[in-house]
């Protein structure tokens, strides 16, 4: 495994990461300063500390609620709790986190929390349609999440972006009921500058945590092969993913066959699955090419973990499914 390539890569994404989150603390001084000058600098900072703190007295297990998830015993699935355990072990996760089951059909897996709060779901989806080899590869990606504290980073920024966009209205507002001070001999120039200022910031602010979104991602791949040391499994169920993701609909097929609706780059929390899987297989190939030959297995058949069946892991949760998956905006949740 070439592990000087993904330190490499983790030490670009948390310099990265840092520009972004000072980048965000900077945006939001800015905004406190126009506001109410110095004091409004430190009074914008210490709002978004304040919201920090109370943030971290929010369990994650309200965010779960919200999702119906519940709890998967090691009764419910043997195999399954093993290798969640196994991973977090080599994570050395102390103490372990918590591993739920979320009940909807969409195929789906996020992380929340740190510390004693760090929790991973999995979706009946999920669980139906991955193997166990790319089962492995998404939880190792989630639990390098909480691993890199990526959940607690993007929580911080979720906070300095609310706090930028409540104080951007404010200020806007304000300018609203000044307007007339242009006929009274304010400079208009600083006026407009001060208003478009205002007015672009909370914008910036989002492409600067989607921006940060991004740059965690990569980093939970790496981690992901370090905790693995297997690049295709993970590679294979993104693929299986973004797949699954495209449009079923008959006419869609007929009127539009082969075209998938695409999101600018900027506006994507997640990197493009297409970039995500050539740096897997990349890194799987300089992996592959540092053993002998007559060693190398073809990656379809070179198994990753253990387990008694090719075919999915049984879970405890039989039932079917009939809730369809609804979309939410909740922060600190790593998809």
């Amino acid at each position: 495994m070439p592990l000087e390539h993904i330190k490499v890569n983790k030490s670009q994404n948390s310099f990265h990461s840092l520009i972004l989150i000072v980048s965000m603390i900077l945006l939001l001084g800015l905004i406190g300063w126009t506001l109410f000058g110095f004091w409004g600098c430190v009074i914008a900072i210490g709002l978004a500390v304040l919201g920090i703190l109370l943030g971290e007295r929010i369990s994650p297990r309200v965010v779960l609620k919200m999702y119906k998830a519940r709890p998967i015993l090691p009764n419910h699935s043997p195999e399954l709790a093993e290798m969640f355990y196994l991973l977090c072990r080599r994570a050395e996760l102390d103490p372990l986190p918590g591993l739920f089951y979320i009940p909807t059909k969409l195929p789906n897996a996020f992380s929340v929390g740190h510390d004693e709060t760090a929790a991973v779901a999995v979706t009946d989806g999920l669980l139906r349609t991955m193997n166990p080899r790319e089962l492995q590869g998404i939880l190792a990606h989630e639990i390098s999440h909480l691993a890199h504290r990526d959940t607690h980073v993007m929580g911080l920024a979720d906070t300095i972006a609310r706090i930028t966009s409540m104080l951007s209205r404010i200020g806007l507002l304000m300018m609203f009921f000044s307007l007339s001070s242009l006929f009274t001999g304010s400079d208009p120039f600083w006026f407009l500058l001060r208003g478009l200022l205002l007015f672009c910031a909370p914008a910036i602010t989002i492409i600067l945590q989607l921006a940060l979104s991004r740059k965690r991602e990569f980093n939970a791949d790496m981690g992901a092969i370090e905790l693995t040391g297997d690049a295709y499994g993970l590679a294979s169920a993104l693929d299986k993913l973004e797949r699954l993701a495209q449009p079923q609909s008959i006419w869609r097929k007929i009127l539009a066959p082969g075209q998938r609706q695409t999101q600018p780059a900027i506006l994507r929390t997640h990197p493009e699955t297409e970039e995500r899987i050539k740096k897997l297989l990349a890194i799987a190939r300089k992996s592959d090419s540092q053993i002998p030959t007559e060693r190398v297995v073809p990656p379809r058949m070179a198994p990753a973990v253990r387990v008694s069946s090719p075919r999915r892991i049984p879970i405890g949760f039989e039932e079917r499914v009939r809730a369809k998956p609804k979309y939410r905006i909740m922060s600190g949740v790593f998809r």
